[in-house]
């Protein structure tokens, strides 16, 4: 637990000692200073009401007498009637024509009687009196009434009777106040503790927020401003993720497009790099050939026609390099696109391969071809190019007397695979993207023996992705697998 919560949750302990030490304070206060006067003020109200029951009860003897011995047991209010100079009742057993106005105190008769004729002298306009005798360490409080002409109540209290009580409650509110402090003490630690509970619960959350840890949510059920507030958090916590999630999406989208439009830049200068290459040997050899022409190198017409034919050879290289990378900017712009038609697969690779045996056959290259007899829904045109282009690679890349395979396969989604496999050296596994990228070639040297122009697999890629379909290729036993996808129509195979 952080400093922050513990300086919280001191606080609101202090806070509540400081409540219970006050409340503890007034009271011990209110205590010292008017107790005393609080207690001999409900005394004196005590005496008061049991005078006015005593009056209203004096012209029934039965009633009188039933509420004095009542008085008597249960209360410490001592009642004596005087009528005519003649003590009438007396709570307490009379010995030799006196009686005990109280505990140890004797008054005699004459002392009473006195005292009420000459001193208090009570009647209807003065009704009662309440004093307290002249002995404070063994006295009494007392009230004197008037019931009618010559007719006394007197009723006292010993105030022994009434300090013991006043002790007894002292000591038992002094107790009180001990245990309440102690109690108060104990509940604060705990409603400091429950309290904090949430707010440290929606501060770690909070923490964890800051640290962009969104997997927390704040369980609480109160229903005030702390559940409020963790119903808040949860809110805030969850519009957070949702919109760095999208900012983390966007932000990985960004990086994807930098990436990609960094290879593109790479790829760009590469193909300036390689048509630059791919020109400079064509038009270099055209160039001296022509000069040569030019100055008559030579006298003889043999000469003159070999001058010729290479400058054509060479123009002619140019021309389908240059149709080729036509051909691969229209498809890869958008600008042809696909013009679906249904043909048999089978009789479309028969006429392919008959226009490459010539190529196979000064190789003494084994061509073989076993596909299924489908009908397939493609651009006929860009499906030969595909399948040419393949084949030629595979010509280049197979030694004499190798082999060359054409097979098929009816995949479950509606697709026909065909499979182009060449004997011969496999392509390391970190060429294998490499490939497709325009005028890449696995023979770093770019030697011009194979003829190619390193665009053939580029022009593969483009007008499958047109196609919407796949391809690839894969490292087989003593040699390499190209293969691409035509979609069939329906169930033709």
């Amino acid at each position: 637990m952080s400093v922050l919560t513990n300086s919280v949750r001191k606080k609101m302990f202090i806070s509540i000692m400081i409540c219970a030490l006050l409340f503890l304070g007034v009271f011990s206060l209110l205590y010292i200073f008017l107790y005393d006067d609080y207690v001999i003020f409900e005394t004196k109200s005590s005496l008061v009401m049991t005078y006015h029951n005593i009056e209203y009860a004096y012209d029934d003897n039965a009633a009188l007498l039933s509420y004095l011995n009542n008085l008597q047991a249960n209360t410490t209010i001592r009642a004596t009637i005087i009528e005519n100079g003649i003590v009438t009742y007396e709570d307490r057993p009379m010995m030799g024509g006196s009686f005990y106005f109280g505990y140890n105190d004797k008054l005699t008769y004459a002392f009473v009687y006195s005292l009420l004729l000459n001193e208090i002298k009570l009647n209807e306009q003065n009704p009662f009196q309440i004093f307290f005798t002249d002995r404070m360490t063994d006295g009494r409080l007392v009230l004197a009434g008037y019931l009618a002409e010559q007719s006394y109540v007197i009723l006292n209290i010993p105030m022994p009777i009434i300090n013991a009580n006043y002790n007894i409650t002292k000591a038992f509110i002094l107790l009180a106040g001990v245990l309440a402090f102690l109690f108060s003490l104990i509940t604060a630690f705990f409603m400091s503790r429950r309290f904090c509970r949430p707010l440290v619960e929606i501060r770690n959350i909070a923490g964890k927020m800051a640290q962009l840890d969104f997997s927390d949510r704040y369980n609480g059920d109160e229903i005030d401003e702390i559940g409020e507030l963790g119903e808040s958090i949860n809110s805030l916590s969850g519009q957070l993720e949702d919109t760095i999630s999208r900012l983390q999406a966007t932000n990985d989208r960004l990086e994807q497009e930098i990436a990609k439009e960094r290879r593109i830049d790479e790829m760009r200068k590469d193909f300036i790099i390689n048509v630059s290459h791919e020109l400079k040997t064509p038009l270099a050899i055209i160039s001296g050939y022509a000069e040569g022409l030019k100055v008559n190198i030579s006298d003889k017409q043999e000469d003159k026609d070999f001058y010729c034919s290479v400058i054509l050879e060479e123009s002619e290289r140019m021309n389908k390099l240059v149709g080729q990378l036509l051909a691969l900017a229209k498809i890869e712009a958008g600008n042809v696109l696909p013009e679906f038609e249904v043909f048999n697969f089978k009789e479309f690779l028969s006429g392919v391969t008959s226009k490459i045996a010539i190529l196979t056959t000064n190789k003494k290259i084994n061509l073989q071809t076993k596909v299924d007899n489908c009908e397939v829904n493609a651009d006929l045109d860009m499906c030969e190019q595909v399948l040419m282009n393949l084949l030629s690679n595979a010509v280049h890349h197979t030694k004499e007397s190798g082999i060359i395979t054409v097979t098929s396969q009816v995949r479950p989604d509606n697709k026909l695979r065909v499979f182009v496999y060449n004997s011969g050296e496999q392509i390391p596994e970190e060429e294998q993207e490499k490939i497709w990228t325009s005028f890449y070639k696995v023979d770093k040297a770019r030697t011009r023996a194979y003829g190619g122009t390193g665009i053939g697999l580029s022009v593969v890629k483009v007008i499958m992705e047109a196609h919407g379909n796949s391809y690839g290729v894969t490292n087989k036993p003593n040699g390499v697998e190209f293969y691409f996808d035509l979609d069939l129509k329906g169930e033709s195979c």
